[in-house]
């Protein structure tokens, strides 16, 4: 049986780990400006495709992390939304729609979002606070 003791143990590792990866992952966010509104500004206006290239990475990343997961049993991706059968065009269209405009008002995607607020920028604030209460 475990006890509650371990279980705190277990919780405090788990609260140091994702903060130390959530430190590397904004650092690396700051220093590289990754942004999904911004790779396509930066392709459409001066056709630099470096952090489009970045964002594609990520993607390529998180897909290999998926499929080694799988692969070990440790998630059924088959449980999720992603993979539901429930798939509706109109509602990936519209909800692409809105979100894009968002990523115009907010000037920049969510992650960019989180940087400007971890930087001190008000706005970014209030439009991190707005995007919390639309995703509840």
């Amino acid at each position: 049986m475990v006890s509650g003791q371990d279980v705190a143990n277990q919780l405090q590792w788990v609260l140091a780990l994702a903060g130390i990866i959530g430190f590397v992952f904004g650092a690396i966010m700051q220093r590289t400006g990754f942004c999904t509104m911004g790779a396509v500004t930066d392709l459409l206006s001066v056709q630099d495709s470096t952090r489009l290239r970045q964002w594609f990475l990520a993607i390529a990343v998180s897909v290999a992390g998926v499929s080694v997961l799988r692969a070990f049993g440790w998630i059924d991706a088959a449980s999720t939304v992603y993979l539901s059968a429930k798939f509706s065009p109109l509602s990936v269209l519209s909800g692409s729609f809105v979100f894009g405009i968002g990523m115009v008002l907010a000037a920049g995607c969510s992650s960019k979002t989180l940087v400007r607020a971890g930087e001190g920028n008000l706005k970014a604030v209030v439009v991190f606070m707005t995007l919390g209460l639309s995703a509840w």
